[in-house]
């Protein structure tokens, strides 16, 4: 029979074989593994100078593309503050500015840019909101309509009841009474010819209520 002292050193000798063998190999995967990695990155570091260019002529011509949009924008909003500011009304009507006013926002003019957030101002954002409205609604958005917005004009009715009137701009609560509101453009709404002459000067709930909305908004400083 083999000593047990033999046979305890022969296993202790195999188990040190093993590991060293596994450590080993595990050594080996390593290096590999790095050099991988290093022949990747080489390969990206090639790649670079190829990709860039390629990105940043993606990134230039997506850039070129909407810039034109862009700048339209921003000078549909500087021309509509111009012409919401009071001070910059000259000899122009309120009703020619509120017409001017709708064709801007119909070409991308933000109306929250463009006007002060104001007692007064709220109230021709109000307006103008609601006057390109009421021009989609009746039809006055078409090319021809939209130019004789454009110069302070009345479009002309294509939709509706009152298809082939003038749509006017006239002051809801009269001017003649309370000439004070005379160039407030949120005192303005359009409407089409035939109900403006119909309404005239009158002063009904409508525009009674509308008058102490007008009167507060000019005493109040905000």
């Amino acid at each position: 029979m083999i000593p047990s002292g033999l046979n305890f050193r022969t296993a202790r000798d195999e188990r040190s074989t093993f590991n060293e063998t596994r450590w080993y190999n595990a050594a080996l995967m390593a290096g590999f593994c790095m050099r991988l990695s290093f022949l990747a990155l080489i390969m990206l570091a090639a790649c670079d100078p190829i990709t860039k260019p390629a990105n940043n002529a993606i990134e230039t011509s997506e850039q070129s593309m909407a810039s034109p949009i862009d700048e339209a924008k921003e000078d549909a909003t500087l021309a509509l503050r111009s012409l919401a500011d009071p001070a910059n009304s000259g000899d122009r009507s309120a009703n020619v500015r509120m017409q001017e006013a709708c064709y801007w926002v119909t070409q991308g003019a933000s109306i929250k840019e463009a006007i002060d957030d104001t007692a007064r101002g709220r109230l021709v954002k109000a307006a103008i909101g609601r006057n390109v409205a009421i021009l989609k609604s009746l039809g006055c958005l078409t090319p021809n309509n939209l130019e004789k917005l454009r110069r302070g004009r009345s479009p002309i009715i294509t939709r509706g009841f009152y298809a082939g009137k003038d749509a006017e701009v006239t002051p809801i609560v009269p001017v003649a009474a309370y000439p004070e509101f005379g160039n407030w453009l949120g005192n303005l709404e359009v409407m089409p010819i035939t109900l403006n002459r119909r309404k005239g000067e009158r002063m009904g709930v409508r525009e009674i209520s509308f008058l102490t909305t007008l009167r507060l908004a000019m005493r109040r400083v905000d």
